[in-house]
Order: structure tokens, then sequence, then C-alpha cells
């Protein structure tokens, strides 16, 4: 089909596990085209408890986090846990100056 065309303020919100998918063309074809992306962290598993992962299985969920960091307008969490988690993450990782602000809504923990 024809890809979707993003009017001013639209955003791509990726609410399932796409570690093991190839998602990063159509996303940076959308923030190309004046998109914002979201993403939903469920948990940083991989990352906090490496130990449980065998290496490839990491490895994937490792490549995976950085793009999400790399290609994200906003990144939801499901926890005060997991958003704190990403909070430590991103700071050892010097992302904190890009993705800075930390804001809560309902259920949900809003990274921006």
């Amino acid at each position: 089909g024809t890809p979707l065309q993003p009017a001013a303020h639209d955003m791509l919100v990726l609410v399932d596990v796409t570690w093991g998918l190839n998602v990063w063309p159509a996303v940076r074809r959308w923030r190309d085209q004046g998109g914002k992306v979201a993403f939903v962290v469920y948990d940083l598993l991989p990352i906090t408890h490496r130990h449980f992962f065998v290496a490839s299985q990491w490895q994937r969920f490792a490549n995976w986090f950085e793009q999400v960091l790399d290609n994200s307008d906003l990144i939801l969490t499901i926890s005060d846990t997991v958003r704190d988690q990403l909070r430590d993450v991103v700071r050892e990782r010097d992302y904190a100056e890009r993705l800075d602000t930390l804001a809560k809504s309902g259920q949900a923990d809003l990274f921006v």
C-alpha cells in the first residue's frame, strides 16, 4: 500500500514488542516527513538482568533499545520502576540532554 503521510502533530505510537522487527526505515521515514514517534517500553530486563538472557537475545534488545533512544520523540513506560531504570540508562548514555523531561499521565509514565 501507500505509505502514510504524517500531518502536523501526528504521532506514530509503537505499542507492541518491536525488538525482533526492522521497523527503523519506516520510523525514520515518518520522522523525516515531520511526524513524531513514541515507543512503549515494558521493561529493560535484557539490560538490567543480562545474565538471564542468551547473548543473541540480549544483543538484539540492546540494538533495539539504542534505536529507540535515537529515534523517539516520546517513550512511554508501564511503571515507575521502568521509568526510573530508563532514566538511569539515559543518563549513563548521555541522552539526557535530548530526552530530559519526565511527565506523568494517568496509568502511564511518559518520558519525553
